[in-house]
This record gives structure tokens, C-alpha cells and sequence, in this order.
């Protein structure tokens, strides 16, 4: 019986490129300016971002998932809470 190559195939090296072109892509989004359609407006997506998000999250007991996956509504219902919620710097 002849034995298999150690060495990847196509398909494997297609999937380790998509893989690292998609961790690449999260970290590219991870941060930056974001569009706020709600108030035309742009945030800057920061570790201070986050937090907030975090707490719109918390209060609304919804699990973690990334902003930019959320849907139109989602995401402009996460913009009114954070243009109303009370804070000194809402960008």
C-alpha cells in the first residue's frame, strides 16, 4: 500500500489562507471608524467602544457578538441607546 504525502493538499492550503485572511479581517475591523446612520455621524471603535457596547449587552442580556455582524436594526438600536445614554464623551 503506497503511503499518503505528510504534505497539504489544495484544499488544506486554501482553507489555512482563508482562515488567515479571516483573522486578519477581524483585527482590520476590530478597530476604526465606524458609521452611524442613526446621527450621521462616526465613531472611532476602540477598546472604549467595546466597553460601552459590552454594557448595552449587559443590560439587555444578549450574548457577545461582533457589532459590524449585527443586523441594520440591531446596530441602529445599539446607536439611540449610546446617542441617549448619559456619558461625557458619546465619540
Amino acid at each position: 500500500m503506497p503511503q499518503r504525502s505528510q504534505v497539504p493538499g489544495a484544499a488544506a492550503w486554501i482553507l489555512i489562507a482563508g482562515c488567515a485572511l479571516a483573522g486578519t479581517a477581524c483585527v482590520a475591523t476590530a478597530s476604526g471608524r465606524i458609521y452611524d446612520p442613526v446621527y450621521g455621524d462616526y465613531h472611532y471603535w476602540n477598546s472604549d467602544e467595546e466597553s460601552t457596547y459590552q454594557v448595552y449587552l449587559g443590560e439587555r442580556n444578549l450574548p457577545h457578538r461582533a457589532f459590524r455582524s449585527l443586523s441594520k436594526g440591531e446596530q441602529s438600536d445599539y446607536w439611540k441607546w449610546r446617542h441617549n445614554r448619559p456619558q461625557p464623551n458619546n465619540h
